[in-house]
């Protein structure tokens, strides 16, 4: 192997062809004018492939491209010897060409056998040509489809190529811009529509800040309510112009939407000073109610410490009447200091509140079923409660909550019959409700609403004693965590109510 390509180029042990047979001139000028004649031709065609290849690169199968530049060119290199050979005989060097030759040439057949499929599978350009006149069509009837969407749209809306020009604008834009909006330079629209800020009145100053400045395009936060002063009109109006960059490859322009929300901000003012109104009508309340309930405290103290003292002293030293009076008055005081203390427990909800923290519920009924342990034995009650769950709240007043439930669960039954009471919870999405049920004389369902009401009772107090202000606080106090409470009652049978709080 090793003599064999020292000698690749040695002509000693073969003659030249032209002295191989009987050869004539013609006959063997026909030879070589011809191998020559294929050889120029197989230079050429990979040297166009090549070119070809390189300049377009998104040509597929790239890779069989350059196999077919190899093998011409190697078919073409074989043709140059076999002209060469006629004066100088390298049939070393041509064997091993004609090698070359082979092996990349079935390189190529073995290469192109797995592409065939794929390249049958190809689109023709008669199918493509039909896709695109189709998705041509799609397109006309999407933008035909846009354009009727955006004219019947009450809200204005044009597009701004990236040069800040107006080039597209829809039938509300142009009756508020004017129908010379298209082509228009966005930049000149403070002092062409006399823009101002509603908060203060002042101008938008051009040389200062072009629209899209003023409106932090660039940034995408642009949302804003400007006055403007629509052409043909000698008032002010409140628009909202919000401009939304077009998202795409390099810049594409701006959206920008006007909505005329004149009306609807000077009813939110008004509805907003209402509401401010509402708070301080409310916050007056409460500071009332604290006030007077507080200051009540010390004369009725005072009352009810005389008249106990005269029912103590006096009671059968007077006439019988004289007695009923006396007795009047200590019930009155005895009414009167419940219902302050009722009141000062209402105006405080809000006041009082501490910041929530986990509150495990199970603790907290417990606790609301020692301090009514006493009307519990006396009625000989019964108060069943699963597991609750632990929730973030004021631990004071949710005590205060069940307190009510399930005292008013124990005092409202018919005469003879035991109360029960069953607390139970119940997990929804986004919160827990937990429902107080008992077997009492229930509430009509006309009265649902009505009983949560401050100073609403639905009985004497004779029959039921109470100050009515009970289901209020626990109305209060359960949206003052961020819930609400409602119930569910069959006269007769007994009332479930439930308390739905967050689950946060």
């Amino acid at each position: 192997m090793l003599e064999f390509l020292l000698k690749l180029l040695d002509t000693d042990d073969f003659p030249a062809r032209w002295h191989c047979g009987r050869w004539t001139e013609g006959h063997g000028w026909l030879h070589i004018l011809s191998d020559l004649s294929i050889f120029a031709a197989y230079m050429a065609i990979p040297s166009v492939l090549a070119v070809f290849v390189v300049k377009r690169k998104d040509i597929p199968f790239p890779r069989i491209f350059w196999l077919f530049v190899g093998f011409i060119a190697s078919c073409g290199t074989v043709h140059l010897i076999e002209a060469i050979i006629f004066w100088h005989p390298i049939y070393r060097l041509d064997g091993v060409v004609k090698l070359f030759t082979a092996v990349i040439s079935w390189g190529t057949v073995i290469a192109l056998i797995p592409v065939v499929p794929r390249a049958l599978s190809l689109r023709t350009p008669e199918s493509l040509e039909r896709e695109v006149a189709a998705r041509t069509r799609e397109l006309a009837d999407a933008k035909a489809k846009l354009e009727a969407v955006l004219s019947s749209l009450g809200a204005g809306v044009v597009v701004v190529d990236p040069q800040g020009r107006v080039a597209m604008a829809n039938a509300a834009s142009r009756a508020l811009l004017g129908e010379d909006v298209v082509g228009s330079a966005v930049g000149n629209w403070a002092t062409d529509y006399a823009l101002r800020r509603p908060e203060d009145g002042a101008r938008l100053d051009a040389e200062r800040t072009a629209l899209f400045d003023a409106l932090e395009v660039e940034r995408g936060q642009a949302d804003r309510d400007l006055l403007v002063r629509p052409k043909g009109r000698e008032e002010d109006a409140t628009f909202t112009i919000a401009a939304r960059p077009i998202v795409g490859e390099g810049q594409q322009g701006t959206v920008m939407v006007f909505s005329d929300v004149t009306e609807r901000r000077r009813v939110e003012a008004e509805l907003q000073r209402t509401n401010q109104e509402l708070q301080r009508s409310n916050a007056d309340l409460e500071r009332f109610a604290y006030v007077a309930s507080h200051d009540l405290q010390e004369p009725l103290r005072m009352v009810a410490m005389y008249s106990e003292l005269l029912a103590k002293r006096y009671r059968g030293q007077l006439d019988e009447k004289a007695d009923k009076y006396i007795a009047y008055a200590v019930d009155g005081a005895q009414r009167m200091r419940r219902l302050i203390d009722d009141l000062l427990l209402y105006s405080r909800v809000q006041s009082d509140a501490k910041p929530s923290v986990p509150t495990d519920l199970n603790a907290i009924v417990s606790e609301a079923s020692e301090l009514l342990a006493a009307a519990i034995e006396a009625s000989g009650a019964r108060v069943e409660c699963d597991e609750l769950p632990t929730l973030a709240g004021d631990a004071a007043q949710l005590r205060q909550v069940f307190t009510n439930l399930i005292g008013n669960a124990i005092k409202y039954v018919a005469p003879g019959t035991t109360p029960r009471v069953k607390v139970h919870a119940e997990q929804r999405p986004g919160e827990w409700v937990i429902s107080v049920a008992d077997n009492g004389i229930g509430v009509e369902a006309r009265h649902a609403e009505r009983i949560f009401e401050i100073f609403q009772r639905l009985h004497g107090r004779e029959a039921y004693p109470g100050t009515g202000i009970g289901l209020a606080i626990v109305k209060r106090v359960v949206e003052r965590h961020g819930g609400r409470v409602w119930l569910e009652s069959v006269p007769g049978e007994g009332s479930t109510f439930f308390i739905a709080l967050p689950r946060g």
